[in-house]
């Protein structure tokens, strides 16, 4: 898995990261128009996570107010 490729490498593992996230507040948008797409419901499936559902307006318009942003 890419998790073991990252471990042995010295690198977070995608779990590591995530926790990482929730320590720093970090807020992930997910895509509206691709959960539709995918037939995916707008559900949160961890709660140690801010997890918002948006479109590129809404995520544009919420970076604007401070400046920052990472787009993955």
């Amino acid at each position: 898995s890419i998790d073991l490729s990252y471990s042995t490498r010295g690198i977070g593992t995608f779990e590591e990261l995530l926790s990482a996230c929730a320590s720093l507040n970090a807020k992930f948008m997910v895509c509206e128009m691709g959960l539709r797409a995918l037939g995916l419901e707008n559900e949160a499936k961890r709660d140690d996570l801010s997890i918002e559902t948006g479109g590129v307006v809404t995520f544009l318009n919420d970076a604007k107010q401070n400046g920052e942003m990472l787009f993955i």
